[in-house]
């Protein structure tokens, strides 16, 4: 069976070998392939740019011609604007004669606006004496006036008494009216009060089923919260535990994430985000650069390197964030290119990742391909635009990639490292998600208390309407009796209101008389006003005339300007020609140019036409070699082919052959396994009969079967001391028989005891001994971060303040752990025994720079400030910012403020508003 064994695997190794030389035959084909088809690609690339050159230099003889074309055109131009200078010169004089006649109407324009003015002064001296007598007939009318004014004085007396009994008698009647107002306004708001409850019962069970609504609401936004804390505390632990990570980067990841032997700044996936809609390209593009160990410099990289081996974990790449061994000479290609998407361009790889800029400088230097690959919207736009940009590499949204030298990769499923990007941008939502949640579930908590606190209010609205009903009831028996007394007022004084009116009567009748003279010299006063408004529409009549004769001096004057901006007109016109000449001049001077630098340019495309034929020549000449090799490797191929199908078809022989000496080995294992069964039930039966014999007789068996051996000649003898023995037996009387069991049981446990106090013994110096060299290790630990922590104290608190001097002290160094700490703190300037002496601005910093020194020992990616300027004055929040700024380049800094410096500082800033009472909002702005 061994020797079948050992045929069996030299069979498998034969095979192996076989695999092997195909896998490499096969591999030898595919570059050979690959070969044959960058030969045709480039023959092909070769063809394409004699045909685009031939083409250009065609064009390049059709613009010539063009050229040619607007070299006459611009010579022509050149004769007709010579031709419009001489136009405008002659008619320039023309508008010079005009100008000349202008001037002249306007001195004969002005003459007649004189001799209308001394006209209209004649015809103001004839009203004013028509004003005169028309002021002695209004002086006799105000006596008139006078007589009339004392018969009024009579009358108003009456109207004054009237007036009080009128004033009376409104107020009656408005007390009538109030009181039978306020009355039906009792019963409107007693009905008003009724709807009110009715509506307020109403409101109150809206508010019950709303409460039980805002309840249920309130709950389910309490299971997603919990839903989001669950799925985050997930993606949290495959985060910790990098399950997503190749087997070696995720078992050397949580190694330095137990030991921290080495530092790192995390994995390349870690390191850069995308949008998602770029996430399965970048996922695709970087399959195995995503998994990239981000250290520091290459001695960094050079202890993982270590580290790893010592692990035996697998592969794992590191990247270098500082190159200073003279790596990284081959820089990144920033050549532009079409970034218009409605060209299928979306821009550059690296343009479409957020990273920090040390990780994008040493992404640009140890993938500058890919960091300039030009991400576009499919195939066909990356073979359109490869003619155009052939040192640019190409990347399709469906992860295909078409790089310079004509090789095109694609993948029909997606990567296994699909997700790295995908898993922090669902993490990033999940957080977003549970925020908004959160601050949903608070403003439900809120809104449920406003409904309680509402409910409990139209309770006591409905309470406080039923007692105003009870109170407006007993208000409408006495608004009753108040009306019946006001309505007998009323008529009494009616009744003196008439008597009054009888005496006015006759006043009224004294003073028609006077009214009647009043009215003749008003009819005189008439015709005297008559003749004052003749006299003062002539007055008029003269004014139009004198206006209408200035607008034609002032129309006379305006066209003598028109006629002189004319010809500044065409002075300028003929200024501006001149200039023009000058243009078209230099422009024909630059078709000139142009048409001598299009001849060089075709002379170069034509000798460029025949250095790429000699290259075709080449090319095709190592297309033909390529294709021999092709030919060689596949009839190598199907001889390997056939000589493993050979060892293939002898296969099932040889394993059927091993198959049948495995069953007859299978036989042979069984019946040894039969005696083995009967040794153990003899072995068995002995020890049992050996176990007997101690029991009754006290020996061992081979003790009783020696002595029976010697003694079978001494049958009478032993029979004699066997009877002596049983009868000295019989004479003990009863025995424990169990005495011997009990003895060997305590002994037993007495062991057992004796075991276990030594292992406690021996655990207990062992924990000892642990506890010892923890304590070594932690004062040690302690130690180097006190010094630590201690010097970057020092260092930020002199940046924060200028100088001054600061520290940390223990208190008690027999016995570090159990040792206190002292801070002290001197700003410039002070000198300051006890740091409750600071003030508040001071304390505040002193803080901060202790919580930024330990914060430095120890950093993370993130860092959360809640309100530490609150203290400081405009100076002191000036050096906190700077501060943050220079730790923000590699810590992202999350701050609460209502600083406005401090919020200067800030890339991205959050608020939150409350427009509307109780609805909050949250702003955001991006610098």
């Amino acid at each position: 069976l061994q020797i079948s064994q050992q045929a069996y695997r030299a069979r498998m190794e034969t095979r192996d070998r076989i695999e092997k030389r195909l896998t490499d035959v096969r591999q030898a084909l595919s570059a050979a392939h690959l070969e044959v088809d960058r030969s045709g690609n480039s023959i092909q690339y070769h063809e394409d740019q004699i045909a685009t050159l031939t083409k250009r230099i065609a064009i390049a003889a059709s613009e010539q011609e063009k050229l040619d074309q607007a070299l006459r055109d611009v010579n022509e131009e050149m004769d007709r604007f010579r031709q419009e200078k001489l136009r405008l010169e002659s008619e320039e004089q023309q508008v010079e004669q005009v100008i000349a006649q202008q001037r002249e109407q306007v001195a004969k324009y002005s003459g007649e606006v004189q001799q209308w003015e001394r006209k209209l002064e004649s015809l103001r001296a004839d009203y004013l004496k028509a004003t005169a007598e028309s002021s002695s007939l209004r002086n006799s009318l105000e006596q008139i006036q006078q007589r009339r004014s004392a018969a009024a004085a009579r009358r108003a007396r009456l109207e004054k008494e009237q007036a009080g009994v009128a004033l009376q008698l409104s107020e009656s009647r408005r007390q009538v009216e109030e009181l039978s107002r306020t009355t039906a306004e009792k019963d409107k708001e007693l009905e008003v009060l009724r709807v009110t409850l009715g509506d307020q019962e109403q409101r109150k069970q809206e508010l019950d089923d709303q409460l039980a609504q805002i309840r249920a609401e309130l709950s389910d936004c309490q299971q997603q919260v919990i839903a989001c804390r669950e799925r985050l505390e997930s993606l949290q632990e495959i985060e910790l535990s990098h399950s997503q990570y190749s087997e070696g980067v995720q078992k050397f990841l949580n190694h330095l994430q137990q030991s921290r032997t080495l530092a790192t700044a995390g994995t390349l996936a870690e390191a850069i985000e995308a949008e998602p809609e770029y996430e399965r390209l970048v996922e695709e593009a970087l399959d195995k650069e995503l998994e990239y160990v981000l250290v520091d410099s290459l001695d960094e990289a050079a202890r993982g390197v270590v580290e790893l081996k010592n692990l035996k974990s697998g592969k794992c790449t590191f990247l270098t964030l500082r190159s200073t061994n003279g790596f990284g000479k081959q820089r990144y290609d920033g050549t532009e290119v079409p970034a218009n998407k409605s060209e299928g361009v979306h821009g550059t790889l690296l343009h479409l990742l957020q990273m920090a800029p040390d990780v994008e400088q040493a992404f640009k230097r140890v993938l500058p391909e890919r960091a300039g690959s030009v991400v576009v919207s499919d195939l066909d736009r990356a073979f359109q635009l490869a003619h155009s940009y052939p040192e640019k590499s190409f990347l399709t949204l469906e992860g295909e990639m078409l790089t310079p030298r004509g090789l095109l990769s694609a993948s029909a499923v997606q990567s296994k490292k699909l997700g790295l990007l995908a898993l922090k941008r669902q993490k990033k939502e999940l957080e977003k998600k549970r925020a908004q949640v959160q601050t949903r579930l608070v403003e439900t908590q809120k809104k449920e208390e406003r409904t309680k606190n509402e409910l409990e209010a139209v309770g006591g609205v409905c309470t406080s309407v039923q007692e105003q009903i009870y109170k407006i009831e007993k208000e409408k028996i006495a608004l009753a009796h108040q009306l019946q007394q006001a309505e007998n007022e009323q008529k009494r004084l009616e009744q003196a209101a008439r008597v009054l009116g009888d005496e006015a009567q006759q006043i009224e009748t004294e003073d028609e008389g006077q009214v009647e003279q009043s009215r003749r010299i008003e009819e005189e006063l008439s015709r005297k006003t008559a003749g004052q408004a003749e006299v003062e529409r002539l007055g008029l009549e003269a004014q139009e005339g004198l206006q209408q004769l200035r607008n034609e001096f002032g129309r006379a004057q305006e066209q003598f300007h028109l006629v002189t901006t004319d010809k500044r007109v065409m002075s300028e016109r003929r200024v501006a020609l001149e200039r023009t000449l000058e243009r078209v001049e230099e422009q024909r001077l630059s078709l000139d140019s142009r048409a001598k630098a299009s001849v060089q340019s075709r002379a170069q495309d034509e000798q460029r036409v025949t250095n790429l034929g000699e290259e075709l020549k080449k090319l095709r000449s190592r297309l033909q070699d390529a294709q021999k090799t092709e030919n060689q490797l596949k009839t190598d191929l199907q001889g390997i082919e056939t000589e493993y199908e050979s060892w293939r078809q002898s296969q099932p022989e040889a394993e059927q052959q091993l198959a049948s000496l495995r069953e007859a080995a299978t036989g042979v294992q069984e019946e040894r396994t039969r005696c083995e069964v009967e040794r153990a039930r003899l072995e068995t039966q002995l020890e049992n009969t050996g176990q007997q014999c101690f029991e009754q007789l006290q020996q061992t068996l081979a003790e009783v079967v020696e002595g029976t051996a010697s003694e079978a000649g001494q049958l009478d003898e032993v029979t004699a001391a066997y009877n002596d023995l049983r009868n000295r037996l019989e004479e003990f009387g009863p025995i424990n028989m169990t005495a011997l069991e009990e003895y060997q049981e305590n002994e037993t446990r007495y062991n057992f005891l004796v075991q276990q106090k030594q292992d406690i013994e021996l655990s207990i110096a062992d924990t000892t001994k642990a506890i010892q060299e923890i304590n070594r290790r932690s004062r040690e630990k302690f130690r180097e971060a006190f010094q630590a922590i201690n010097e970057n104290f020092k260092q930020v608190f002199t940046k924060l303040f200028g100088g001054g001097d600061c520290g940390i002290q223990l208190l008690g160094e027999e016995d570090l752990l159990e040792s206190g700490i002292d801070i002290y703190a001197q700003p410039p300037g002070k000198k300051v025994q006890n740091i409750m002496l600071l003030s508040g601005g001071e304390k505040a910093m002193t803080v901060l720079a202790l919580l930024v020194a330990l914060f430095n020992y120890r950093p993370s990616q993130y860092c959360v400030l809640d309100e530490v300027d609150a203290p400081l004055d405009d100076a002191n929040v000036g050096r906190f910012t700077d501060l943050v700024r220079e730790m923000a380049q590699r810590t992202q800094f999350i701050i609460i403020t209502h600083n406005k410096r401090t919020m200067e500082t800030a890339n991205y800033i959050y608020g939150v508003t409350m427009e509307e009472p109780g609805v909050s909002q949250v702003v955001s702005v991006k610098f």
